[in-house]
């Protein structure tokens, strides 16, 4: 009878510990899944840009601090001033890909 409860014991002690050590694998990989997916958006980061204005002309550049709507970033033909008109972020698009199709494509 000690021989039975001890192999019971035993069984019961592997099943409690491949049950434990499947949880945590469970547990990692979502992690590594979602950390993966947090690099994937990094790399697509957002840019700032202003649009400059003088006279008719327009002129897209890279947002710097210090920069808003409204200030005068200098001169231009003619003496007129060039005037930040807008600032906006442009994101890049990103490529989604196919769901299925398997390894064929057709």
């Amino acid at each position: 009878m000690v021989s039975t409860v001890n192999l019971l014991n035993n069984e019961l002690f592997q099943v409690v510990l491949l049950t434990i050590l499947m949880a945590l694998l469970a547990v990692f990989s979502a992690r590594q899944a979602a950390m993966a997916r947090m690099a994937a958006l990094q790399k697509t980061q957002e840019k700032i840009y202003v649009i400059e204005v003088c006279g008719d002309n327009e002129r897209k550049r890279e947002f710097k601090e210090g920069d808003y709507v409204g200030k005068i970033v200098g001169e231009c033909e003619g003496g007129k001033k060039a005037i930040i008109k807008a600032i906006y972020v442009e994101t890049p698009k990103i490529e989604k890909k196919s769901k299925g199709g398997g390894l064929f494509k057709i």
